[in-house]
């Protein structure tokens, strides 16, 4: 039964599709970020993560959310950031991709690119409105999701609360 998750992961980074898949109430990720290097969400495991998503339409409020999540960063707590690139035409991703990069603090915030949209839809999230920001334990199970920067001060108090608690 645990091969099957392995070999579907397997799967999608030989195919380079992203796969997102929940089971027993953990989170899975595994993605590429802006270099086109595999990610996989199951190695922050121990720490806090928050997972953010964004995309051109919401680039202000995004740099305000991850530059202040990503303050708060240090062994116990990750910031993941998905960055939507549906509404990039084709001719301007590699650039984009650059920029993103570019972005990338290791060990603080770590960017991963959606190319196709699967991302925002297996998580249920609209990065062209508002920047949505999701919260899981050192267990990888989602604790919370907070939407936009007016939720922002919710979700560092979860933050706060599971630093401060046991894995």
């Amino acid at each position: 039964m645990r091969a099957l998750p392995r070999l579907l992961a397997l799967l999608s980074l030989l195919l380079g599709v992203p796969a997102v898949r929940a089971a027993e109430e953990q989170v899975w990720l595994r993605s590429f970020d802006a270099t086109g290097q595999p990610y996989d969400l199951s190695a922050e495991r121990g720490r806090v993560v928050a997972l953010t998503f964004a995309s051109r339409h919401t680039r202000d409020e995004a740099e305000e959310v991850n530059d202040t999540l990503s303050a708060q960063a240090g062994e116990d707590f990750q910031v993941v950031s998905v960055v939507d690139f549906m509404d990039v035409p084709q001719i301007g991703r590699g650039s984009a991709r650059k920029q993103v990069a570019q972005h990338d603090r290791p060990g603080r915030i770590q960017f991963l690119v959606d190319d196709t949209g699967q991302l925002k839809r297996s998580f249920h999230v609209d990065p062209r409105s508002r920047v949505d920001i999701l919260v899981i334990d050192q267990r990888g199970v989602l604790r919370g999701r907070y939407a936009g920067i007016g939720q922002l001060d919710d979700a560092l108090r979860e933050i706060d609360q599971l630093r401060k608690e046991q894995p």
